[in-house]
């Protein structure tokens, strides 16, 4: 069965894109990414906040935010996590993803206030 997703974007039948594969995968991550614990009123616990792990980065921050994700994901997501790296360059976050269902890597950043996701063909 492929990985789907329904999008915000609408097509040229008016109605939601329909996002397949390694997009759909980029976009139910950057969702858990961008959400706050709390935010899902019916469940309190979904939500990763990747914006809060910029602050007070220590060696360990890495091996939490790499746990939330993998739960994260196991529990609301379509598909497996293979790996993760995480690193801070110059302030920001930085998360590349895989999955064994994919050959591309998700990358997320953080840019201020805001998260940015990037797909690379490996």
């Amino acid at each position: 069965m492929a990985l789907k997703d329904v999008s915000f974007e609408i097509n040229e039948f008016s109605k939601n894109k329909i996002l397949e594969g390694v997009e759909a995968m980029a976009q139910q991550l950057y969702i858990l990414l961008n959400m706050k614990p709390g935010d899902a009123p019916d469940d309190p616990d979904k939500g990763i906040d990747f914006l809060k792990y910029r602050i007070g980065w220590a060696e360990e921050t890495s091996a939490f935010l790499k746990a939330d994700v993998e739960k994260q994901v196991q529990e609301y997501c379509d598909f497996n996590v293979s790996d993760i790296e995480i690193l801070l360059k110059n302030g920001e976050l930085v998360m590349g993803i895989t999955s064994p269902s994919f050959s591309e890597i998700v990358i997320f950043r953080t840019n201020n206030d805001n998260i940015l996701a990037s797909i690379i063909n490996s």
